[in-house]
């Protein structure tokens, strides 16, 4: 094996990572990071985590305080049933569990070459001021799915230059800025993260829990369950929450009334109710269709020609959609309905993968044109389905990021900088 630069002696690199929720949890995220962990463990890596015993969805129900799965050593943390779903249980879990991580950095002996936090719970990428501050050799590493108090203030729950929103800045940059790597999902994400001088940044997506070795193929059947006859499906498939918006899309909807596209939500989240609400019985080429199991996503997915997705204004570098990428996956463009400054609408424009939505008549009149054209089109629409999977497996797989992140691990510990 190669000698491992930081340490000058041949033997597997270890890294520590804190994340809330990690697998058996099937949150997004938690199979995200759960991805990572292992595909570093076959990468040669010594991997440890240390994710909550709790479920996030169950507060209840327990997972072993020690296991290992697929190569990862899983140390839990142990901490009381505060419910994920309330404002005041996040803000405890999220202390609970800040607190153990960073009394972890305390603890005697030799501890990992690289320690990894995210960005669940929030702030506690506070983690790693802990650790720099325990003078321990470990590199520093931040993933950030979110930017607080960011995400908070676009979400209302914070005021804009507030004495809160200052304090919960400064903590959080605190945490960043000790940070000797500092990965971002988006450009317009890393535009709003406070690394320090001379940290390592990355721009490193998540992946789609779904990859084929194609496009995938349209299913008749839920095709026809989705969309009828109609000669262009459109199709909003994921959470519908604070950071999303429908106003862009049922007008463009109700642009091409009659024209034989539909458009189809399959969601859940908070602003659903909001959303069904906003469709009329005028909507007659809108429609609502019920979440399916994992084991059907690519068989629903793979029913549309085009896929929705849409972010605020507000929240652009907050937070950056994920639909973006399993759209691509699936081999279909997007239609990002959002700021053009923001990641989806930044890739969509660099590479040709598909149309960017803004609320104003111009914009809603030239994605209505370009769906037309699409509709028309089915050599074109086989084109960008082409265009949009290769593009995924060039840019965003599974494979691609991990192994761009062993590299950059690998490159940190080689630099063998400290501060």
């Amino acid at each position: 094996m190669k000698k491992n630069g930081f340490h000058g002696q041949a033997r597997r690199p270890s890294i520590l990572v804190l994340y809330h929720f990690l697998p058996p949890d099937d949150v997004v995220s938690a199979r995200i990071f759960g991805d990572l962990c292992e595909g570093l463990a076959a990468r040669g890596w010594s991997v440890e985590a240390r994710p909550s015993n709790r479920s996030c969805f169950d507060a209840g129900a327990r997972h072993p305080g020690r296991e290992v799965r697929n190569e990862v050593s899983y140390h839990r943390v142990r901490r009381p049933a505060f419910a994920q779903g309330s404002g005041g249980g996040r803000v405890m879990n999220a202390l609970w569990m800040t607190a153990a991580w960073s009394a972890g950095a305390l603890r005697p002996g030799r501890g990992p070459d690289v320690v990894l936090v995210g960005t669940d719970p929030i702030l506690s990428v506070i983690t790693l001021a802990a650790y720099r501050l325990s003078r321990r050799p470990a590199r520093r590493v931040h993933w950030a799915f979110d930017v607080y108090p960011d995400a908070a203030v676009a979400d209302g729950a914070v005021r804009e230059g507030s004495l809160l929103a200052r304090l919960l800045a400064r903590v959080a940059a605190a945490g960043v800025k000790a940070a000797h790597l500092v990965a971002d999902i988006g450009p317009c994400m890393r535009e709003r993260l406070p690394a320090a001088p001379g940290a390592l940044r990355e721009t490193l997506p998540p992946w789609a829990l779904h990859e084929s070795a194609a496009p995938l193929e349209a299913d008749p059947e839920e095709r026809r369950r989705l969309f009828g006859d109609a000669r262009l499906g459109v199709l909003y498939s994921g959470t519908f929450g604070r950071a999303h918006s429908h106003e862009e899309l049922l007008a463009l909807a109700r642009r091409l009334r009659g024209t034989g596209i539909r458009f189809a939500f399959s969601v859940r989240g908070n602003r659903e109710a909001e959303l069904r609400a906003a469709v009329t019985a005028d909507d007659e080429n809108v429609s609502f269709a019920p979440f399916v199991e994992e084991g059907d996503l690519a068989r629903r997915l793979g029913a549309a020609d085009v896929h929705a997705v849409s972010l605020k204004p507000s929240w652009t570098g907050t937070v950056v959609p994920s639909k973006f990428q399993a759209a691509l996956a699936a081999g279909r463009p997007v239609l990002f309905a959002g700021s053009p400054e923001a990641s989806p609408a930044r890739w969509i424009a660099e590479m040709g993968l598909g149309y960017t939505l803004a609320s104003d008549p111009v914009s809603i009149e030239t994605a209505a044109a370009a769906l037309l054209r699409l509709a028309d089109d089915p050599t074109a629409r086989a084109t960008l389905n082409a265009r949009c999977h290769a593009a995924y497996a060039e840019r965003f797989s599974r494979e691609r990021t991990i192994a761009a992140w062993d590299a950059a691990l690998r490159e940190l510990l080689d630099a063998g900088t400290s501060r």
